[in-house]
């Protein structure tokens, strides 16, 4: 089976770290499954081509990122011609467009092309635009595939499509790389905190709806010993610099970095304070460091968690239920301690980049079914 996923090339330095850190492990994975992957990136502003290993076939179609905007939209037009040529070319079993417009594009060039088309949905987002842009993948696609039941449902509803024609794709992470002792050592040093002190810590592109906001002002029901390190950057920065300078608990905008195995290595607790969440990566990421987390009940994160035994759920825009959660793991160890075990224990059952190539081929097929 050979597969073309189309995708808009990432238009900042976060979301290419976020994707050359899983990417090409997956597809070796999918690839040691029969399956032959190649990547069509629309646009690459950020050298994502370049971060990825050769034996990944990537290929660029136009100079800017088909981002979900207007401007984006506006681009469609003009890279249809070159995935159309491709889809000819290399004459994919399934095309498959990650996200609405490369979905659009994906699904109008493979037209009369024999390929079967699947729309891969990850956003949670009520945006106008974005509602409308989805629907249209949807119906320009024979499948619509997901990472979770809450996906489907918003899915069915929001895309206004059958849901026997939504599938659905288990997520994943790469397992995350040993971290040294000495490296939290030198993070605590950076940053002044004491050896002794908890650190809970956020990661996560700081926009409105991954609610840091929340966690700022969470910061002040915690213990005053316990420090918070949010791991980001993005619009919502400014704002958020302002809100730490009102609370007694240091808060630290550490901005992006591109390997967070050392960050997720320092946290006591990490927190996951979004306001809508498909699925999310983040907890996935903490399961596989074996850290217990605090993650709002929304969309796939209350699937991703299992209140109290991985971790535990607090209502969305409750910054007194996020602190009394996190200040309770902090003052228990011991079921901290469990949690972040059955965390990692999850984790290798159920999310490993191998569960998650297989789960995708498995979709692939009765796309193709």
């Amino acid at each position: 089976m050979r597969i073309l996923i189309v995708m808009a090339g990432p238009a900042f330095a976060e979301a290419r770290d976020v994707v050359a850190s899983r990417t090409p492990a997956l597809l070796d994975e999918v690839a040691g499954l029969g399956v032959v992957p190649e990547v069509v990136l629309l646009g690459d502003p950020e050298g994502l081509r370049d971060r990825l290993p050769p034996q990944v076939r990537v290929h660029v179609v136009g100079s800017r990122a088909v981002t979900p905007s207007a401007g984006g939209a506006l681009l469609i037009p003009g890279v249809v011609p070159g995935v159309r040529r491709l889809i000819r070319t290399r004459r994919p079993d399934v095309v498959e467009g990650d996200e609405p417009l490369p979905a659009i594009a994906a699904g109008i060039a493979a037209r009369g092309c024999g390929a079967r088309v699947v729309y891969r949905r990850h956003h949670v987002s009520r945006s106008r635009g974005l509602v409308a842009a989805s629907r249209i993948a949807a119906r320009l696609a024979d499948r619509t595939i997901v990472s979770n039941d809450a996906a489907r449902a918003e899915a069915v509803r929001t895309d206004r499509v059958d849901g026997d024609r939504v599938l659905i794709a288990g997520s994943g992470a790469a397992d995350l790389r040993r971290v040294e002792p000495g490296e939290t050592d030198r993070l605590r040093s950076r940053l002044g905190i004491p050896a002794a002190a908890p650190v809970v810590v956020g990661i996560g592109r700081l926009r409105a709806e991954k609610g840091f906001d929340v966690l700022v002002e969470a910061a002040r029901g915690m213990p005053r010993e316990a420090h918070v390190a949010i791991v980001g950057n993005g619009p919502e920065r400014r704002r958020l610099a302002a809100m730490t300078g009102r609370s007694e608990v240091p808060v630290h905008l550490v901005g992006h970095q591109a390997d967070i195995a050392p960050w997720l290595a320092l946290a006591d607790v990490v927190a996951v304070p979004s306001r809508c969440e498909a699925f999310g990566r983040v907890p996935v990421e903490a399961m596989a460091a074996g850290r217990a987390v605090v993650a709002s009940r929304t969309g796939g994160l209350a699937l991703a968690v299992v209140d109290g035994e991985t971790g535990v759920l607090v209502e969305p825009e409750d910054p007194g239920a996020l602190a009394a959660a996190v200040s309770g793991l902090l003052a228990d160890p011991d079921r901290r301690g469990g949690m972040a075990l059955a965390a990692r224990r999850r984790f290798e059952s159920r999310h490993t980049l191998g569960a998650m190539a297989r789960s995708w081929c498995e979709t692939w097929e009765a796309a193709l079914a």
